[in-house]
C-alpha cells in the first residue's frame, strides 16, 4: 500500500509541475528564452543625419518602444519579433536607445560627434587642428584636405585632435571629416 501511495504522490506531483508550467507565461521574447535585443546601422552617425535602430526577439504582432534622444517612436512588430525605427540626430553627444517589449528591454548606444577647429581661418599651409568630440573611442578620424589624409584615433575620453594643413591656395575650402569609412560631415575654411 505504502508503494502504491508514493507512486500515487509522485503522479500528482508530476501533473501538478507540468500545470505550473502551463499556467506560468513564457518569456516574452521570441522565441520563447532569448532576450530581446536592439542594434542600429551606425554606431557614429553625422549631426542632423539619421540612424535607424532595429529590435529583434519581440513578441511577435506587439508594440515595440523606441526611445532615442529625447524622441520617441511606437511601431508593432512583424510575425517573428523583428522591428525598425529611424530616428534623426539633431544634437550631438552620446546617446542610448533604449527598446521596450511588454517587460523587456535592451539597449544601444550610439554617438553623434560634435566637429570643431581652433580656427577656421589661417594662414594658407600652416597648420590647424580638428577637435571631435563625442567619438567613439578607438575609432579612427580622417581628415581629408586638398587631396591630403590627415589621420586621428578617438581617446577613452570619446575625444581626438587631428593635426592637419591648410590648403596651399588662398581661399574657402571644404575640410572633410571620417570616422572609419563613415563620412561625418566637413568644415569650411578659409586659407589667407
Amino acid at each position: 500500500m505504502n508503494l502504491r501511495l508514493s507512486f500515487l504522490k509522485a503522479a500528482v506531483g508530476l501533473i501538478t509541475s507540468a500545470l505550473a508550467l502551463a499556467v506560468v507565461p513564457a518569456a516574452y521574447a521570441y522565441p520563447p528564452g532569448q532576450e530581446l535585443t536592439v542594434t542600429s546601422d551606425k554606431v557614429q552617425v553625422r549631426h542632423y543625419g539619421n540612424v535607424t535602430f532595429r529590435a529583434t526577439k519581440a513578441k511577435p504582432n506587439t508594440s515595440v518602444k523606441f526611445v532615442w534622444n529625447g524622441r520617441t517612436q511606437t511601431r508593432t512588430a512583424d510575425g517573428s519579433g523583428t522591428v525598425g525605427a529611424t530616428f534623426k540626430a539633431s544634437s550631438v553627444g552620446i546617446f542610448t536607445a533604449r527598446v521596450t517589449n511588454q517587460a523587456e528591454a535592451a539597449t544601444a548606444k550610439v554617438w553623434v560627434p560634435r566637429l570643431y577647429v581652433h580656427t577656421r581661418e589661417r594662414a594658407a599651409g600652416v597648420w590647424n587642428h580638428l577637435h571631435v568630440k563625442y567619438a567613439k573611442p578607438g575609432a579612427v578620424v580622417k581628415v581629408v584636405v586638398g587631396g591630403n589624409n590627415y589621420f586621428g584615433t578617438v581617446a577613452a575620453t570619446g575625444v581626438a585632435e587631428v593635426k592637419f594643413r591648410m590648403q596651399a591656395n588662398k581661399g574657402y575650402f571644404n575640410a572633410k571629416i571620417y570616422s572609419g569609412s563613415s563620412y561625418l560631415g566637413f568644415l569650411q575654411l578659409r586659407s589667407v
